[in-house]
This record gives C-alpha cells, sequence and structure tokens, in this order.
C-alpha cells in the first residue's frame, strides 16, 4: 500500500488481492495501528483506490488495510503513513537559454516559504526528467539545434507537489566557431547567424568587436553561431 498526502486528503493505493471480496481500512494518528488498535475503520471498499478527505492538514495519518474474502480475512499490510498539507506555491518566472551545442540552462525564482520546500522537479517536453534541491538546472546530452520545452513544480517534505509552471522553450545552439580578431555582428547577420555571447543574444543593430589586446585578457572566448532555419 502506498499513501501519497494533498490538501486535507490522502490517497491510498495497493495491488488487489486474488478472490479479495472488498478491504477494510484502519488508521490512526499514531504508529502501531492493527485489527486492535487503531482508532477508525473504513469497510467495505470495493477498488484498490480509496481517497481519504476531510483530515486535517499537518497531521500524520497512519494505515493498515485487510483484503476480506468468503474465506475470511488476510494478515495485516505494512503500515504506511502521510501528513496531509496545502502543496507550495508554483515557481515563478522559469527561463531557459542555451548553454552550448547539448546543453540549456533553467533558472527560476526561489519560493518565499522555501523551509518547505523540499525540490523542484524537471520536465521536458511534458515528462519528469529529474529533480534538484535549488533554482538552476542544467540539461545536457541534448541535440544540436534542437527545440526543447520545459516546466517545473515545487514539491514539500510531505511529497506535496505544486502545479507546474507554464513552460518555456529554448533552442540548443550549433557547433561552436573559435573566432579572433574583429567581429562585425551586422556582417554575421546578413549571412543569417544568430551570436550568443554567455548566453545573451546579441542584437542585430549590436556592432561586436574583439580586439587583439582584449585577447590577450581573455584564456578564450566563445561565440556559438547559430544558423536560422
Amino acid at each position: 500500500m502506498t499513501a501519497i498526502s494533498g490538501n486535507g486528503e490522502i490517497t491510498l493505493t495497493w495491488d488487489s488481492c486474488y478472490e479479495a471480496i472488498s478491504y477494510d481500512i484502519y488508521y490512526a494518528k499514531n504508529s502501531g495501528v492493527s485489527k486492535n488498535k487503531y482508532e477508525l475503520k473504513i469497510s467495505g471498499i470495493t477498488s484498490n483506490l480509496y481517497i481519504h478527505k476531510g483530515l486535517t492538514n499537518d497531521i500524520t495519518y497512519y494505515y493498515i488495510i485487510i483484503a476480506n474474502n468468503i474465506y475470511g480475512q488476510s494478515d495485516n499490510s505494512k503500515e504506511v503513513n502521510a501528513t496531509p498539507a496545502i502543496p507550495p506555491s508554483a515557481p515563478a518566472f522559469l527561463n531557459a537559454l542555451p548553454a552550448g551545442d547539448s546543453k540549456i540552462d533553467l533558472f527560476w525564482q526561489p519560493l518565499a516559504d522555501s523551509t518547505k520546500v523540499k525540490g523542484y522537479y524537471i520536465y521536458r517536453d511534458g515528462v519528469k526528467i529529474d529533480s534538484t534541491s535549488i533554482n538552476t538546472y542544467r540539461d545536457i546530452n541534448l541535440n544540436s539545434k534542437t527545440k526543447y520545452n520545459y516546466s517545473i513544480s515545487a514539491y514539500d517534505f510531505n511529497g506535496n507537489v505544486s502545479q507546474q509552471t507554464n513552460k518555456v522553450s529554448s533552442t540548443t545552439l550549433g557547433n561552436p566557431v573559435y573566432l579572433s580578431g574583429e567581429i562585425t555582428a551586422d556582417t554575421i547577420w546578413q549571412d543569417e547567424y544568430i551570436i550568443i555571447i554567455d548566453n545573451v543574444i546579441i542584437p542585430e543593430d549590436v556592432k561586436l568587436t574583439v580586439n587583439p589586446e582584449t585577447l590577450l585578457h581573455l584564456m578564450e572566448i566563445i561565440i556559438y553561431l547559430l544558423r536560422e532555419n
């Protein structure tokens, strides 16, 4: 049996038992629940899912389940517990920027009540791919020149999950081109390239010059050029 908390409710699910006719749920606010030690019993459940509503947030509830058939009752299930609570708010100001030809960086504003937030789930193209405990994330091993959509959600220490943010998108860059000397942005734009330096797109009307003296003070300058298709 598993228990997933929500706002004022706990969702219980379990594997169906062979030849079971119904299930009884026993619960209490203290651990050690059994058929002989419980606060309340919920009888006559005929599916393998039950949503226990009307609970008090921030109180932990403990559960066991017993299957019934024509021959009697099963043994107690393993005890599970959950704590209903108001889920975190959805994170705000999600941004996505390319970080090369195979990486995209995500960053967002931390939630105000960060003490209740355990971490953030990362979704790429609608599929949860990872989690992080901080408000930045780098997605790696992506295809070059490919557009990806992202959203995130926050979750707390009780397993409550916020709504997902609105989706944002970003496109990975082409292979890096190393340039030196004098570079004029509008000249490259005429060749249908976008100049991106340190994850910032250089506007078309900005002239970019990198002179030899500047290069002496830099270990490396990488300008990623992404051809517009």
